[in-house]
């Protein structure tokens, strides 16, 4: 099981890697502000929509697990879940804060 904490940090890593890069690639990119803030919020909003769809889908599948094989590993990989799904809108919140900053900073 200590291999399976080890995937998460991974993909939290790539996760938290791919959405910081999206957004600086769409910040450098020739729009004017509000054209760029535009295409920050949509990308938030997918994003925030494609994870929630994914974490309700984990949960399903931890949910078919306990009921199969017990609590015991339904317990760690809900666990595992509800850590990924926290740090998911941590990022989410960090980067709506940041998009606001900007917009009041007029920099985008």
């Amino acid at each position: 099981m200590g291999k399976s904490r080890d995937n998460s940090g991974v993909w939290m890593a790539a996760l938290t890697g791919a959405v910081i890069g999206s957004t600086v690639a769409v910040l450098y990119a020739p729009r004017s502000g509000r054209e760029t803030r535009t295409i920050i919020r949509k990308e938030v909003e997918s994003t925030t929509e494609k994870l929630n769809d994914t974490v309700l889908d984990l949960k399903e599948s931890v949910v078919e697990k306990i009921d199969k094989d017990g609590n015991g590993f339904g317990y760690f990989l809900g666990s595992q879940i509800a850590r990924i799904a926290f740090f998911t809108n941590e990022i989410m919140k960090a980067l709506d804060k940041e998009l606001k900053e900007l917009e009041i900073k007029n920099v985008i």
